[in-house]
């Protein structure tokens, strides 16, 4: 299956001359299917790309979801500590020096120290004064915006290892993507076309919903080489995707950034697909399994230890994520 292209050579420790490196484990899999262990009682999952440290979906949605399973990725390794924390915490409460499981920061949830992009592999990373700003690609130094001149002040240069979109989802192993959220500063329309040119359809296949930053066609861009959101809309469109609202007109210069939601058409609204149960959920685990193994590039098919019913996509999921306006 796809994650089999995760595999390395672990290098241990590395002490090169401008920095210090450590292979280390981040969480568990399953060796049958190649996915995170879930609980057994996980329908769907979650997918969210940069987390940073605030609005971020276990403490925004995930509480209201028994049957769902958030995977998360924050290369930031800050943002990543704090994050981490909020395991112990819910976890054990006040209590001190208690251990969770490796990656968890939520009873169904992990959070992975890894950016995800384009092709995979390890990649400069650019850290902001203004974490928010931090990104693989390199600020616009024209940029006029607000948050334009917020990101113009940067901190130091690391390097981060990352994995493609198509490794994310495999992470989810059969079960079905309830919901891809993705907050990579600039990155994220170029996600979606790294995906659909290595495994064509497949986001269709596995993904009922997507949410992700745009930049409207008015402003400069805020990092070099991001798209317009009119880009973006009509791509998604392309796969199949619909969307609840267009990109802000030419003339609303007020708008330079635009958080933009995308769902399966039979479902008639972005809100509809998040809140669907049953077999209205429209991509049953097996579907997906099944689906997921003929985009696998001829690897055989991971096999399913849940049960039947409870790899049945069901349950509710209303969507409460923060998208903060830059």
């Amino acid at each position: 299956m796809l994650l089999l292209s995760l595999q390395i050579s672990l290098a241990k420790v590395l002490l090169a001359p401008d920095g210090l490196f450590a292979t280390t484990q981040l969480a568990r899999l399953d060796p049958s299917s190649g996915a995170i262990f879930m609980p057994s009682t996980t329908r769907y999952t979650l997918i969210e790309v940069g987390c940073s440290d605030w609005g971020t979906l276990d403490e925004t949605v995930l509480d209201k979801h028994a049957h769902g399973f958030l995977i998360s990725f924050e290369p930031m390794l800050d943002k990543f500590a704090v994050l981490m924390a909020r395991g112990t915490t819910r976890y054990h409460g006040p209590q001190h020096d208690m251990a969770v499981p490796i990656g968890h920061h939520h009873r169904r949830g992990v959070v992975l120290p890894l950016a995800v992009s384009p092709q995979g592999g390890p990649l400069n990373f650019t850290v902001h004064r203004r974490a928010g700003c931090s990104s693989l690609l390199n600020a616009n130094a024209t940029a006029t915006s607000t948050w334009g001149r917020r990101c113009q002040h940067v901190l130091e240069h690391r390097r981060v290892e990352s994995i493609s979109l198509a490794q994310a989802i495999a992470l989810a192993g059969p079960l079905p993507v309830r919901h891809l959220k993705t907050d990579a500063q600039g990155v994220d329309f170029k996600l979606i076309k790294a995906l659909e040119q290595q495994h064509p359809g497949l986001l269709f296949r596995r993904v009922l919903s997507v949410q992700m930053e745009t930049r409207t066609a008015q402003c400069t861009p805020l990092y070099e080489g991001q798209e317009t959101c009119n880009e973006v809309l009509a791509y998604m469109r392309r796969l199949g995707y619909s969307s609840n609202h267009n990109c802000p007109s030419p003339m609303n210069t007020e708008w330079c950034e635009r958080t933009m939601q995308f769902y399966h058409k039979r479902f008639g609204s972005f809100a509809a697909v998040l809140e669907s149960s049953g077999s209205g959920s429209g991509v049953s685990a097996s579907q997906s399994s099944s689906r997921a193994a003929r985009a696998a590039d001829g690897r055989s098919r991971p096999s399913d230890h849940r049960t039947s019913s409870q790899a049945q996509a069901a349950g509710q999921y209303r969507r409460a994520a923060r998208t903060p306006s830059k």
